[in-house]
């Protein structure tokens, strides 16, 4: 859609005219504008001008990870042309800059969550993730509060949130985050997998967290409210993004997921593994998400407390397809050194700190 924002002009062939700023700022929101000209001098300031548009685009790019359309300008007001061109630069470079900043994600489906309000924050895709052979989202829990005061605040109140601190996890190779690290380990059955094989792997993937609310601590757990709201938002982000397979942390949410998908065996299958660790069972099996598609799910411990890598490898492996692009499968690691399977529940943190 090509929208043109006028007030007396004649509008050109193939563009939808709009009136006033709020018209055309409703239209950016479904996403699907492609380019947009703005007038700035609209009959009535005190309804706003072009330059409120140019405003609203700049913060939702800041802000949300809004993708902008083409903005030109066609106002005979000089003064104010020249101010609104010099906001469309700084959008442009601004977008330059956060492009830089996520070199890792696919960010084209970012308009289609802009259109779902209930994601306070929206998924991490990786790069490749739609050239994948079995496209994958990696399904953690919860946000816990990791520190008190702005800086925890600041980063959730963007949409960004969550992408943000899974980058300072997952990428940053060399820090211990146990719910990355010890994935890749069963991923690729090895203690060390490689910094290429992690990258690879992150940004082959798509990766979400199932609760859409921050808890306090990590003594509080989710509710079954909680639990079923977020499988709502999943189940359409499984459409969204046409995810296939679904690796799940934890197994407290399979009774909502049953009541999320529409309940009945038809909607929703999720059995008890054959094969237990310990006192832990998998769960494993599917859910059709609103259009139908099915979507196979692994459930298994949460990999960041008392999770043996080596145990919960094999299960991982033959539960799901892991044929990811350009993700190669390591050689087993027979080594000679043991893991501790040390944790505690305070450690059980998936993307909680900065």
């Amino acid at each position: 859609m090509n929208v043109f924002l006028d007030d007396e002009r004649f509008t050109p062939d193939g563009w939808t005219r709009v009136r006033w700023p709020h018209e055309a700022i409703r239209l950016l929101e479904t996403g699907t504008v492609a380019e947009i000209s703005l007038d700035h001098d609209l009959g009535d300031d005190a309804r706003g001008t072009g330059y409120d548009v140019v405003l609203w685009i700049k913060e939702a790019v800041l802000l949300r990870g809004f993708r902008p359309p083409k903005i030109s300008v066609h106002s005979a007001n000089a003064s104010a042309r020249e101010k609104m061109e010099a906001g469309v630069l700084a959008i442009e470079r601004l977008v330059e800059r956060l492009a830089c900043t996520w070199t890792n994600l696919d960010l084209s489906f970012d308009h289609l969550f802009e259109a779902r309000h209930q994601l306070k924050w929206w998924p991490w895709v990786g790069r490749d993730f739609s050239r994948s052979t079995a496209k994958t989202m990696i399904l953690g829990e919860s946000v816990y509060r990791w520190a008190e005061g702005d800086a925890f605040d600041k980063r959730y109140a963007l949409t960004s949130g969550v992408r943000v601190t899974h980058k300072n996890h997952a990428l940053k190779f060399g820090r211990h985050s146990r719910y990355v690290r010890n994935i890749e380990r069963a991923i690729f059955e090895r203690r060390n997998p490689s910094d290429a094989q992690k990258e690879q792997l992150w940004s082959s993937v798509a990766y979400h967290n199932l609760v859409l609310d921050v808890m306090k601590s990590v003594n509080q757990r989710p509710t079954e409210a909680q639990y079923q709201e977020g499988w709502s938002a999943t189940l359409d982000l499984f459409d969204m993004l046409g995810v296939e397979q679904c690796l799940v942390f934890g197994v407290e949410s399979v009774s909502a997921l049953r009541l999320a998908s529409g309940g009945g065996e038809g909607k929703c299958r999720v059995t008890r593994h054959p094969t237990s660790i310990g006192r832990f069972c998998a769960r494993s099996g599917w859910a059709h998400t609103a259009t139908g598609r099915p979507v196979k799910l692994l459930f298994v411990r949460h990999p960041s407390s008392f999770f043996s890598w080596r145990k919960w490898a094999p299960v991982v492996q033959e539960g799901l397809n892991w044929k990811l692009a350009g993700v190669q499968p390591a050689l087993k690691e027979h080594e000679s050194a043991s893991w501790t399977e040390s944790g505690t529940l305070a450690k059980r943190i998936n993307a909680n700190y900065p």
